[in-house]
């Protein structure tokens, strides 16, 4: 799954936390990061992306319980300028 444009970094980070499977992140290099669950994903945003959001990530999740939470917190709860 790939997201643009993430601004509230700590709220979609508090998402990811309630993630239980594994999660992958790709990062710029093609280099899959693979996490045990989605605290572990939380902290590594709130290290890299805390300033300014996140331009992008792609993530990969291995529960579809886990996608289809984020998908549906994506369409739902983000804010789209106007």
């Amino acid at each position: 799954m790939k997201i643009c444009n993430i601004r509230n970094v700590k709220e979609f980070a508090e998402r990811l936390v309630d993630c239980e499977g594994t999660i992958e992140l790709i990062n710029e290099n093609g280099a899959r990061i693979h996490f045990l669950h989605g605290k572990e994903v939380a902290e590594q945003l709130f290290l890299f992306h805390m300033a300014g959001g996140i331009r992008e990530i792609d993530l990969i999740f291995h529960k579809n319980e886990d996608f289809h939470r984020i998908l549906s917190y994506l369409v739902n709860h983000k804010k789209i300028p106007a």
